[in-house]
C-alpha cells in the first residue's frame, strides 16, 4: 500500500491532523501535527515549509485524495528529504 517513490496511479492521502505552520529554531519554520495521537513536525526553511504546508493542507482537505506522482512532483525538489518522516507520519501513497 505504502511504496517509495508512488506507484504509478496511486494517491495520496494525509491521515493526520490539520498541519500548522508557525516559527521554527534559527530562523527555519516549523510544521506541526498530530498523528495517531502523538506529536509530529518538522523544520524546514520558510519558503519549503509554506510550500509544503500548503499542499499538506490540500491534502488534508480532500479526504478522497490527490494523485500521487503530480502531488509529489508539486512539492519541488527541496521537499524530497521531508517525505521519509511524513510517511511515517500521516502521508499514505495507495
Amino acid at each position: 500500500i505504502d511504496a517509495a517513490p508512488p506507484l504509478p496511479g496511486s494517491r495520496a492521502y494525509w491521515t493526520g491532523g490539520e498541519p500548522a505552520l508557525s516559527r521554527g529554531r534559527g530562523g527555519a519554520a516549523r510544521i506541526a501535527w498530530i498523528h495517531r495521537g502523538a506529536a509530529e513536525s518538522l523544520e524546514a526553511p520558510p519558503e519549503s515549509a509554506a510550500r509544503l504546508h500548503a499542499a499538506l493542507a490540500e491534502l488534508a482537505a480532500r479526504p478522497e485524495g490527490l494523485p500521487g506522482g503530480a502531488w509529489t512532483a508539486g512539492l519541488g525538489a527541496e521537499a524530497a528529504p521531508f517525505l521519509a518522516k511524513l510517511r511515517g507520519a500521516g502521508l499514505l501513497f495507495a
